[in-house]
C-alpha cells in the first residue's frame, strides 16, 4: 500500500481546516474526513490515496484549480524545509546538493517513488518522476516550486522551469526542466 508521512499531511489538513466553510464537505469521502478529524503526526504513515485526495481538494478549493498557486505553495514548503529543516546543510552555489537532498527527503516521505535528476549542464537539470501517481497534476506543480525555491536559495537567482512530459496528460513519465 502506498503511503506518505503526516509531516506533508499535517500541512494540508491544516490549511483545509482552516476554511471555515462547507466547501469540503462534499468534495471529502469518509475516510478523508475522518483523517482530518484526528491529531496527524509527522512521523506517522498516512494512505497516498488520502493524501492525494485532501491536497487535489485543496487545491481546488483554495487555489480555485489555479496551478501557478500550487506551485507557489511549492516554494513556500521548499523555503521553509530549506531555512528551517535543512539550514544546517545549505550551501550558497550548491544546487547540486540540494537537489540530492530534495531527492532524499521525498523517499523518507513516500513509501514508493523514483526521481531521476539529470544534470544537462552546470545550470541545466532535468527532472523526472516515475512510479509515482500518473494522474497527480496538483502534486507535480507542487515539487516544482519546491524545486525552484531549492535552486533560488542556493544558486541566488530565480530558476525558469516548464514540463517536458505530462503523466497526467498521457506521457510515460512527469518530466520537468529547471534552468538558472
Amino acid at each position: 500500500m502506498k503511503k506518505t508521512k503526516g509531516i506533508f499531511m499535517h500541512y494540508i489538513v491544516t490549511g483545509i481546516k482552516a476554511n471555515k466553510t462547507d466547501a469540503y464537505k462534499k468534495l471529502l469521502s469518509k475516510d478523508a474526513k475522518k483523517i482530518i478529524s484526528q491529531n496527524i503526526l509527522a512521523s506517522d504513515w498516512y494512505p497516498f490515496e488520502i493524501y492525494k485526495e485532501l491536497l487535489n481538494a485543496l487545491a481546488k478549493v483554495e487555489a480555485r484549480g489555479d496551478m501557478n498557486i500550487v506551485q507557489n505553495w511549492g516554494r513556500n514548503f521548499g523555503h521553509k524545509a530549506m531555512t528551517e529543516l535543512y539550514a544546517q546543510t545549505l550551501e550558497e552555489g550548491n544546487v547540486r546538493k540540494a537537489l540530492e537532498k530534495y531527492k532524499r527527503f521525498s523517499r523518507i516521505v513516500f513509501n514508493f517513488n523514483s526521481i531521476n535528476l539529470e544534470y544537462i549542464s552546470g545550470r541545466e537539470i532535468h527532472v523526472s518522476y516515475e512510479d509515482f501517481d500518473p494522474d497527480f497534476e496538483v502534486y507535480y506543480h507542487l515539487a516544482v516550486g519546491w524545486i525552484e525555491k531549492f535552486v533560488e536559495i542556493c544558486a541566488g537567482v530565480m530558476p525558469e522551469s516548464c514540463f517536458l512530459s505530462k503523466s497526467w496528460e498521457g506521457d510515460g513519465i512527469t518530466k520537468f526542466r529547471i534552468s538558472w
